[in-house]
């Protein structure tokens, strides 16, 4: 199972007018950090905004996660039959509107960097038209954190030249951080006794018995079976731990556990059965 890397990844699509037709400011993925979008005072107030499932936004990111310091390819990819004109502008970030990994150009004629840093891309004049849309940037994974997620608000345009009669589509897509084994220090894994396993909710007395032997703090992780984060509890302390998980939070079902240490570095991986009663 994979611990959930809430890559924050942002794109926003923008609304083509005259002003904007190459590209828009920087700032108007959408995104909790940005908290704007095309459809503002300014750039196509009069355009309806509709939040996209599923998602126009795709990645080549496995399905067990992403490595860190990897790099992959983002691809967005417009609905908008009978259209020739599109627009957007898409960012990587985390819930606070902090940059999360590496945006980076593919094609230079379609696409470029936002507001003269490398934290936006958008659409050129040239990457606007056409039917059949899509643009694709390359991503490279943070070295650090558990997820990622990709924002995207497109612009179906009219066409006409002006801010007005378009509408904006805004997307998100999150992706998740691969746990993987250490294959060059596997004496760095660490012997993990849960106990009881399966467990019980209304028991509540999970218990994770091993040696911890940094001082620093160690995150435990808890994933559901879709790779969803569920919960991160820190470990302080060293020498043998009991470390009693709490569960009153906890639906029944099965979950993948993951021990990392303060580097971030996994010690462990498993698995937990959690039942009503």
């Amino acid at each position: 199972m994979k611990p959930v890397y809430t890559l924050f990844f942002c794109v926003s699509v923008l609304v083509l007018f005259q002003n904007y037709a190459g590209g828009p400011p920087a700032g108007r993925t959408g995104s909790p950090g940005d908290g704007a979008t095309c459809k503002d005072i300014g750039c196509h107030n009069d355009a309806s905004l509709t939040n996209i499932s599923p998602s126009w936004i795709t990645t080549n990111v496995p399905p067990k996660g992403f490595i860190k310091d990897s790099t992959y390819t983002v691809t967005i990819t417009p609905q908008g039959a009978g259209h020739n004109v599109f627009g957007f502008e898409a960012a990587c970030q985390d819930k606070t509107g902090a940059k999360v990994g590496t945006l980076g150009l593919l094609n230079t004629t379609e696409t470029q960097f936002a507001g003269g840093g490398a934290a936006y891309i958008e659409h050129t004049l040239a990457g606007s038209r056409g039917a059949d849309k899509s643009w694709q940037f390359s991503w490279k994974a943070p070295s650090t954190g558990n997820d990622a997620t990709f924002y995207a608000c497109v612009n179906v345009a009219n066409g006409d030249g002006q801010n007005t009669g378009d509408a904006i589509y805004f997307n998100t897509l999150t992706i998740s951080r691969a746990i993987t084994t250490p294959t060059n220090d596997i004496t760095a894994f660490v012997n993990v006794q849960v106990s009881p396993n399966p467990t019980s909710v209304s028991a509540n007395n999970t218990v994770f018995s091993f040696l911890k032997s940094t001082s620093g703090t160690w995150n435990l992780r808890l994933y559901n079976i879709y790779g969803a984060l569920i919960a991160t509890h820190k470990i302080e302390g060293t020498g043998d731990i009991q470390y009693h998980l709490p569960l009153y939070n906890i639906t029944s079902g099965l979950y993948a556990y993951s021990i990392s240490d303060d580097t971030d570095a996994p010690r462990a991986t498993g698995k937990l059965v959690v039942s009503e009663n």
